[in-house]
């Protein structure tokens, strides 16, 4: 079978390795589609940790394929069920036929489109996240940063409340898409008078997803109550504690998904509740890798599929 390789610094190739075979418990998965993570990709291409070669399908952990192959001790997946995966029960997902615990796969349902359902790890993330924020009915709630995860954040935000919710990122198109996510209005944060504007009205809870030191800023001004880190932030953050001191700021962090979240995800498409299309703004082939991940450094794209056809 082929399979994505990372071979050097911002070096990929198209590799042909073995097979996988199912052991106990385990499925093989034909890859239809993998969604590229717009921030662990980028490091993993350009090489900022670990050694080189990578092994065959890494940094690959959003996909959604079709059961190829069930092991023995596997009772609830059969041969042709569509089902989505993330980073856990095996190795990295780019790659054409891709092995997995059955356990720590989730069926999709047989009248829902399976390529959208690539991005479902990244809304079981989101997901988690927002349970983290707790009852925000009532509640303004902003979405720091509108790149997929803040985005999918307000597609989910939509399902637990009626509540305002206001995204806020610098790019226009991005705004735009929030509104069409569900959100009531976008903030542009270079935008001093609405910027102001929003800050004065205390909101009650940022859902912080920009990742940058900067955006880690924005969302300890914004917030009145709250702030849940949901961005990773890889540089040192300069912190104006008395902010935190004088609003009595409680803030929490969200590392990754587990299954609950993911299940809870996929299950929220299967019933039409999520539409990770309004997200996807370009297909591409896994020949196209590099250029790819161009168009996300650039910003010229939101979430993007890789395919093997």
């Amino acid at each position: 079978m082929k399979a994505l390789q990372l071979v050097a610094p911002r070096k990929c190739e198209i590799v042909k390795v073995d097979d996988p075979e199912p052991g106990y418990g385990e499925v093989v998965v034909e890859l239809i589609a993998a969604a590229i993570c717009n921030q662990s990709d980028a490091h993993a291409f350009r090489g900022d940790r670990g050694s080189r070669p990578c092994p065959p399908g890494f940094p690959g952990h959003e996909g959604v394929g079709r059961v190829a192959r069930v092991g023995k001790g596997v009772a609830h997946l059969e041969v042709g069920q569509p089902v989505c995966m993330t980073g856990m029960g095996g190795p990295g997902v780019y790659s054409e036929l891709v092995l997995r615990r059955a356990d720590l796969v989730v069926a999709l349902g047989p009248d829902c489109d399976p390529v959208p359902a690539a991005c479902l790890e990244l809304y079981g993330c989101v997901w988690r996240s927002l349970k983290m924020c707790g009852s925000v009915e009532g509640r303004t709630l902003v979405v720091n940063g509108l790149g997929p995860a803040g985005l999918a954040a307000v597609q989910l935000a939509r399902n637990i409340t009626r509540g305002p919710i206001i995204g806020v990122d610098p790019v226009s198109s991005r705004r735009d898409l929030a509104t069409d996510c569900g959100a009531d209005r976008s903030v542009d944060p270079t935008d001093e008078k609405s910027f102001g504007a929003l800050v004065s009205s205390r909101p009650h809870t940022v859902l912080e997803c920009t990742g940058s030191a900067a955006g880690i800023s924005s969302a300890m001004t914004l917030a009145a109550r709250q702030v849940v880190m949901f961005g990773v932030c890889f540089e040192p953050i300069e912190i104006n504690q008395m902010e935190w001191f004088h609003k009595e700021l409680t803030i929490r962090n969200s590392k990754q998904l587990d299954m609950d979240d993911f299940a809870e995800a996929v299950s929220m498409y299967g019933h039409g509740r999520l539409d990770p299309t309004r997200l996807v703004t370009h297909h591409m082939s896994f020949d196209e890798y590099d250029a790819a991940l161009k168009l996300l450094s650039d910003r010229q794209a939101v979430k993007l599929l890789l395919s093997w056809r």
